[in-house]
C-alpha cells in the first residue's frame, strides 16, 4: 500500500480512519443504555448493547494508527536523505536521537496526564473504585484526546509533511545523482597531488562584504608547510550555515581542479 499510495498519504489516510473511528466511539455514549447492571451493590447504566460495536470501532482506530507505526523508520530514514541532498550532510545519529527523545517524552507526558486526570476527577486511590459520573467522564476523557490529537497529527501529515509519493520519486533520482557525483569527486580528489590535514572555519570578512558574503577559511598543510585559501558564498534569502558551507566546498575543489589552490611543495 506504500509503494502504491505513498508513505505521506497512506499516514494520513490511516490517521483520519482513526479519528473517526474515535468519533464514532464518543457517539455511542448517546445510544440508550440497555437497563442497569449493579456492580458491588452499586446501579450503572448497561451499555452492553454497544459493546461489539466499541471493539469493531476501537479494532478500526489501531489499524489506522499501525499505518503510520510501521512506517516511521522508513520517513525519518526519507527525511534524512531529503537533508543529505540538500546540504551534503547526512545525520542518521542527530535525527534519530532526536526522534526517540520525543518520543520518550511523550511517553512520561501521556504518564502523567493519567495520573493528574484520576486526581482532577476526584478519584480515591484509597477505595480503588469509580463512581458512575467518573466513568463517563473517563470514557469523554478516552475518546475526544485521542480525536483531538490524532486531528492534529493528520492536519501536520497532510499539509505540513513534504515528502509526499512524487517527492520520493524525485528524491531517489537525487540522491543516485548525489552518489554518482560523488563517486566522480573521489575519483578526481584521487588524481590531484596529495594534502594533508584540510580543516574548514568561518571567518568573518570586512563589514561591507560581511552583509553580502559569508566567509570560509579552508587551513591545509603541503609537506608539513601550513597554507590558507579562503572562499567567498554570496548570501541568499533563506540560505543556511550548511549551505553555504557545501557551496564553499564545491568551490574551493573546483579551483583545486583549475589550479588556483597552492598544493605545489616549496623549493
Amino acid at each position: 500500500l506504500a509503494k502504491k499510495l505513498g508513505k505521506k498519504e497512506l499516514s494520513a489516510i490511516g490517521l483520519i480512519l482513526a479519528v473517526l473511528a474515535y468519533v464514532a466511539m464518543f457517539c455511542l455514549v448517546f445510544v440508550p443504555a440497555n437497563g442497569v447492571v449493579i456492580i458491588e451493590g452499586k446501579e450503572y447504566a448497561n451499555h452492553a448493547n454497544t459493546l461489539n460495536a466499541f471493539y469493531i470501532l476501537k479494532a478500526l482506530s489501531e489499524v489506522g494508527i499501525a499505518f503510520i507505526n510501521l512506517q516511521i523508520w522508513g520517513m525519518i530514514a526519507d527525511c534524512i536523505d531529503d537533508v543529505q541532498v540538500k546540504t551534503g550532510v547526512r545525520e542518521d545519529g542527530t535525527s534519530y536521537a532526536i526522534f526517540m527523545f520525543f518520543r520518550k517524552f511523550g511517553q512520561v507526558i501521556a504518564a502523567i496526564s493519567i495520573n493528574a486526570s484520576l486526581i482532577a476527577m476526584g478519584y480515591n486511590f484509597a477505595v480503588q473504585n469509580f463512581d458512575e459520573s467518573q466513568i463517563v467522564l473517563m470514557y469523554y476523557l478516552g475518546t475526544l484526546i485521542p480525536v483531538a490529537m490524532l486531528g492534529a497529527a493528520a492536519l501536520l501529515m497532510l499539509f505540513r509533511y513534504p515528502l509526499t509519493k512524487k517527492r520520493l520519486e524525485e528524491l531517489q533520482d537525487e540522491k543516485e545523482a548525489f552518489y554518482a557525483k560523488q563517486e566522480l569527486e573521489d575519483k578526481r580528489k584521487a588524481k590531484l597531488p596529495a594534502f594533508t590535514n584540510l580543516k574548514i572555519a568561518s571567518y568573518l570578512p570586512e563589514e561591507n562584504v560581511a552583509k553580502l558574503y559569508s566567509g570560509f577559511e579552508f587551513e591545509y598543510f603541503v609537506n608539513k608547510e601550513k597554507r590558507f585559501y579562503c572562499v567567498l558564498v554570496k548570501k541568499t534569502q533563506g540560505g543556511s550555515y550548511l549551505s553555504y558551507l557545501r557551496k564553499a566546498k564545491e568551490q574551493f575543489n573546483e579551483d583545486l581542479e583549475d589550479g588556483k589552490v597552492d598544493i605545489t611543495p616549496a623549493a
